[in-house]
Formats: structure tokens, C-alpha cells, sequence
């Protein structure tokens, strides 16, 4: 069913305009929509829908509008201690005209599911914020609410669906949005006097391409064809004119579903190569701007971004140009700088720099690590091409081990590359600072230390291979650390090449609380005590009574992070000759307080409870299992602990028929 379109102050379409290659056109900046200074809230009603929209190509030489099939794009900006608060509507429905296919079992797909993702954003992975393992089926609503802590790096990300299966079909139609944090160049101090660029870069695969009768063609992955570009902000070769001089910053984000994008910088007046300068990445400002040789290729892996310096010709008339290309194949396609007016004093590149925002760098390379872990790509059988399974560790999604690192704990993943295509990993949540690179097909992307920065992007470069029949000689490998702060809960990690997470290259983590405990409960016959004990070694934390000290039935326990504040809870459930009473004590008050207390069950039944805890439906909060003792029948509860949201807080105890899901 469609969903009844709501106006809304914020919701402002902007023109996805496609122009023909030849010709160069006017550089278009993005229309930006900015949080309320005054609330410091961004609230958008954003909906996803198929729609009808004016596009700009050359025809015979004449510009000409024509209408296409597309999906809406914007961009949000917005800064620390914001709340962005999207109400996201799913009008993905009646798609048939697309020809789109299944990558399930090839079947004609007409609508689709979605949900969102603030990629890069440091940010709780639980309920409404960036919780990727929601989904949204088509003709329904969501609120997702995400808090901009003061621990988020001012810069450049962007936000997209992430529902496994369609999230390359949803990217590649225009699905997304640039989102700054501040500024987009991570409000680097030194470059506060300088012009910046924001830039979207996106593949459009188009039919009858260069006439009136041009659409946007069914995603293949980017080769020769004819109809294939990549565009900046919709546009492409486009120019911008600029004084003599003029050094800007061009924040560049690769939105494209598959592409790892090729850079060089050339004066393409007289035909020099010229350096390209990184000073930021990912969202976070580097500490010394990298310089890139002049002739020498920079790579962005698809869902990354650069923040990078370009200094105009001081020869009037003159044009310096970025050109980029997928990975050296297809077409190579450029932004142009192009001189005029009155020289400029020329800006001099600093030796270092800070951000005026928060700086979350620490090197890791000294840290303890906590654990070691590998995670290893292939495609298996190479061969078969999108037919083939993309794998982690020899398993689809959700197959892979679940990882389960601890909340302020360091540790280091090697990533392993056995297949002869990059493969661009993104971790979402926490950041990570990459140790080093062996590239064995291309040495000269090996890297033997340590970089002094973060990111949330790493291409594993490939591996080496016989030609002809990609037999594996030599796997591509990156070594990376991350530490896991702030937040628990279950988020993921995948290759960004989307038709590869689609079909399955995608695994699971799930934080859990810094120091594990476990609990023990007396049997009957004695008075309800529960000893707690910490799992680093087995010292004794706490005991206390569960119920009242009369009590004789015995008590069960279980261990879980019912109220998602990163420290574990302990449940309890009365046994036999009591009523079926359950109760929560809140870890962060050393058990000292409830955070629920209710009967499971009747009253009336005396048979006693048994409890269990985890996060079963990915919310991010542990979910309370409770089951029934001798003379109850079968019967198991799972109840969702993130109850206090909906319920009223006098509520006295939680409903089984109100509370979650019910076998019986």
C-alpha cells in the first residue's frame, strides 16, 4: 500500500540532474538542510519512494529536460550534542517496472524493505539509532533517533539503507545522503580560512544514453558499456571557477554501491601531474596532511571519504582537474578548477593540524590486545561472478562465528583477502587504525607501520593469483586494531562492495559489558542468596537475599545487560512453593536496586520459574526468557526488557500477553 505523503518544513527535494560527458558543466554544491539552533534538533520525515524526475543531458547539443525513474537524495547538517530524528517512510511498492531481480532465488522483486544507516558515525548501534538489523517492511514507518554525542568527530559521512540483500539496488538509485558533522573537513583549525566543496560521488548506469529517451539502467557493474558515469553532486565533468591561486577543500564522498574509485590531480593545461594533499578521512582530521606524489594513484574504497586540498593555476584561464575512475576500469571522469579573475596570496599548506572538535585519536599500537581475530574473504567459485557465494570465513551471513568483544578492550583482526578483487571493509560504530597492508598483486600499497589516524573504511587489497584461473597464490591482507567504546549491543562488518554484502560477505558483533560476572542462587531449603562473582577470577563481588529471607523454594539465576548501559544484571526467579516472581537487579548499582519486579506467571502457580537473558530480537537491550517449573505445562516467555518506554511508570508489573512473544 502507499503511504499518504505528509508535508514537512524540512523536506526539501533537490533536482538529480544527469548531463552529458561532453560537455563540461557548472559545479552545483548540494542544497544542505541544517539542525534548529535553538531545539538543536534536525527532524525530517523522510520517504522512500519510486518518482518521476526532471533530468539534464545534452540532446544533439541542446540541453533538454526528459523525466526518468529515480529515487530522492539529500543532505543534513548537523553537530554535536544534536538529535536527528527521522520519521522514515517505506513506499518502496509496486517496483515491477524496474526489473529488478532477487539475488535470493532470481525472482522479479516489487517491493522492498528498508531502514537506515548513519555510516561512520560513532553512535549506539541499539533500538531507533543506528540499529541496521531492523528492518521496515514496505508500506510501514519508523522512527530512528540519533544522539550526537559530544565524543563524535566533527566531518564528512553520509547515510544509506543497509538491509541485507537490498542494499545495492537501494544505493545505487539514489538512496542516500551526505551528513556532515560540523564541518565536512573535521573543522581543522588551519584550513578555517579556506573555501570547501562538498562532493557526492555516485554511478548512474544510463540506457539510450546521450537522447531524450535516457533512463537509468538496471545496476551492472561498472565496465565498458556504454551509459556508464560516475558523477559528482549529480553532474558530470563539471567546473568550477575559482581565482588564481585559490586553494579549496574538496570533501569527497565515494556513495557509490561497488565502485573503489581512482584519483590523480593534473594541470590539464600543459598536461603536468600534481600532487594531491589528504588532511582528512573518514570523517576524522589527520594530525600532518599526507601528500600523495604527483602521477602516483589515490584510492577510496566504496563508503569512504577524503577531505583533500586543490590549489588553483596562478595562470589565468588555466584548469587543474580531478579525474577518478573505478579502479582503472570504465571511463575516467573529472571535476575541473578553472582560473580567473585576481591572483590570490597563495595558502601554505601547514605542517600540522587540529581540529576544533573532538579529536578521538589514541594510538593502538602500544595498546594491550585483548583479543586476536581473523576474518577472511572469499568467492566461492570465483568464477560463477554474482552467482558464486560471498563469504566470511567460509560462511554466508548470518552464518559467521558471532564475535563478542568487551567494551573498552582493544583488539586486533587480521583481514584476509583470498580472492583476486578488493574487497573495501567497513566496521560500523567504532573506528579503526589500520597496522599495516600487504598487497602481494601491487606492493606498492603495502603498509609497514602504524598511520596515525582512523577510519571506518580499509580495502583489503587482493590476492595474488595464476592468471586464467584464479588459483590463489598469495592472500591480500590487512592488519587492524579497534577499540569498542562507549556502546554495547550488535552491529556488523561487511565488505562495502554492496552486491557482495548482499549475498552474504557480511559478519556479526556483539559488545558486551567490560567485566563479565556470572551469579549463583541458592537451592531450596535454604534462604534465597545469590552470590555474584567476577569471570576475570572468580573473586566474590556481591550476595544478597532475592526475595524475602523466609523464602525457602531455592532461587534461579541468569546473567544479561537488560537496561543496555554496558554492565551486566543479574535475574532471578523464585523457585518451587513460591509464586512464579521474577526480578532484575541493576548491576550499576552493585544489585542494589530493581529494575523489575513481576510475576511471570499466575499467581496461583507454585511450581517455580526458570530465567534466562540475551538479546533476541537485536534490539540491543537483553530480553528476559522465563519458563515454567513442574506442574506448569510448557511454557516459555521471551519478555522485552525495553519495556519502560511504551508502559507507564507506575505500571506494577509487566503482562506476559503485553510484554513479547509467546509459545505454548
Amino acid at each position: 500500500m502507499n503511504i499518504k505523503k505528509k508535508k514537512n518544513s524540512f523536506f526539501r527535494p533537490s533536482l538529480f540532474l544527469l548531463e552529458d560527458r561532453i560537455t563540461p558543466s557548472a559545479y552545483a554544491e548540494p542544497n544542505v538542510i541544517i539542525a534548529n539552533p535553538t531545539t538543536h534538533v534536525l527532524d525530517i520525515t523522510y520517504e522512500a519512494h519510486q518518482s518521476i524526475q526532471p533530468l539534464e543531458s545534452l540532446v544533439a547539443g541542446v540541453p533538454t529536460s526528459f523525466s526518468t525513474t529515480g529515487f530522492l537524495t539529500y543532505a543534513w547538517t548537523i553537530n554535536d550534542g544534536d538529535t536527528l530524528r527521522i520519521t522514515l517512510l517505506n513506499d518502496l511498492t509496486d517496483l515491477g517496472n524496474l526489473g529488478i531481480t532477487s539475488v535470493v532465488d532470481g525472482s522479479t522483486v516489487t517491493e522492498m524493505p528498508l531502514n537506515n544507516h548513519t555510516h561512520g558515525l560513532h553512535i549506539s548501534p541499539n533500538g531507533s539509532s543506528d540499529n541496521v538489523l531492523l528492518t521496515m517492511p514496505a508500506g510501514q514507518g519508523f522512527v530512528y533517533e540519533y544522539k550526537i554525542s559530544d565524543s563524535q568527530p566533527d566531518g564528512h559521512y553520509w547515510i544509506h539503507p543497509h538491509n541485507h540483500q537490498y542494499s545495492t539496488q537501494e544505493v545505487y538509485r539514489g538512496l542516500s545522503s551526505m551528513l556532515i558533522v560540523g564541518t565536512p573537513d573535521s573543522s581543522i583549525a588551519e584550513l578555517a580560512s579556506l573555501p570547501e566543496r562538498t562532493m557526492s560521488l555516485q554511478y548512474q548506469y544510463l540506457t539510450n544514453a546521450g537522447t531524450a529517451n535516457q533512463a537509468l539502467a538496471q545496476f551492472t557493474g561498472i565496465g565498458a558499456a556504454t551509459g556508464q558515469q560516475l558523477t559528482i553532486n549529480g553532474k558530470v565533468n563539471s567546473t568550477i571557477t575559482v581565482a588564481p591561486g585559490q586553494t579549496e577543500v574538496w570533501n569527497i564522498a565515494n556513495m557509490t554501491a561497488q565502485a573503489n574509485i581512482n584519483f590523480t590531480l593534473k594541470n590539464s593545461s600543459n598536461n603536468t601531474s600534481l600532487p594531491i594533499v589528504i588532511v582528512a578521512q573518514d570523517g576524522i582530521a589527520y594530525s600532518t596532511p599526507v601528500t600523495i606524489p604527483a602521477g602516483q594513484i589515490l584510492n577510496l574504497g566504496t563508503g569512504g571519504r577524503y577531505s583533500i586540498l586543490v590549489t588553483a593555476s596562478t595562470t589565468a584561464t588555466q584548469n587543474v582537474q580531478l579525474n577518478f575512475n573505478n579502479n582503472g576500469k570504465g571511463g575516467t571522469f573529472n571535476v575541473n578548477m578553472k582560473s580567473a579573475g585576481t591572483l590570490v596570496t597563495p595558502f601554505a599548506i601547514p605542517t600540522t593540524l587540529t581540529t576544533t572538535g573532538y579529536d578521538p585519536f589514541v594510538d593502538l599500537s602500544t595498546a594491550t590486545v585483548a583479543e586476536n581475530r581473523t576474518v577472511t574473504f572469499s568467492i566461492d567459485p570465483i568464477s560463477a561472478g554474482n552467482n558464486a557465494e560471498f563469504k566470511i570465513n567460509a560462511e554466508t551471513f548470518p552464518n559467521p562465528e558471532i564475535f563478542q568483544p568487551k567494551l573498552n578492550t582493544v583488539e586486533e583482526w587480521v583481514l584476509i583477502n583470498n580472492s583476486d578483487i578488493p574487497h573495501p571493509f567497513h566496521y560500523h560504530v567504532n573506528d579503526i587504525q589500520v597496522m599495516s597492508v600487504f598487497s602481494p598483486a601491487n606492493p606498492f600499497l603495502n603498509v609497514g607501520r602504524p598511520q596515525q589516524w582512523y577510519q571506518d573504511v580499509i580495502v583489503v587489497p587482493p590476492a595474488l593469483t595464476v592468471p586464467g584461473s584464479n588459483e590463489l597464490i598469495t592472500p591480500g591482507r590487512v592488519t587492524i586494531r579497534t577499540n569498542s567504546l562507549d556502546y554495547t549491543g550488535a552491529f556488523v562488518y561487511h565488505c562495502h562492495i554492496l552486491p557482495h554484502e548482499d549475498r552474504g560477505m557480511m559478519g556479526l558483533n556483539t559488545i558486551q559489558p567490560e567485566t563479565p560476572i556470572y551469579a549463583t542462587g541458592a537451592g531450596a531449603g535454604g534462604g534465597p542468596a545469590v552470590n555474584v562473582y567476577s569471570g576475570l577470577d572468580n573473586s566474590l563481588i556481591t550476595s544478597f537475599f532475592a526475595f524475602e529471607e523466609d523464602f525457602t523454594g531455592g532461587v534461579q539465576t541468569a546473567v544479561a545487560d537488560v537496561n543496555n548501559d554496558g554492565i551486566s544484571d543479574v535475574i532471578v526467579g523464585a523457585g518451587a512453593g513460591g509464586g512464579p516472581r521474577v526480578q532484575v537487579f541493576d548491576g550499576s548499582t552493585n544489585f542494589t536496586t530493581t529494575l523489575f519486579d513481576f510475576f511471570a506467571f499466575s499467581t496461583a502457580f507454585s511450581g517455580g520459574v526458570s530465567v534466562g537473558g540475551g538479546d533476541f530480537n537485536a534490539d540491543g537491550f537483553a530480553d528476559i526468557v522465563v519458563g515454567a517449573g513442574a506442574g506448569g505445562g510448557f511454557k516459555l516467555i521471551s519478555l522485552m526488557a525495553k519495556l519502560e518506554m511504551f508502559l507507564p511508570s507506575s505500571y506494577p508489573m509487566i503482562s506476559p500477553s503485553v510484554a513479547g512473544l509467546q509459545s505454548q
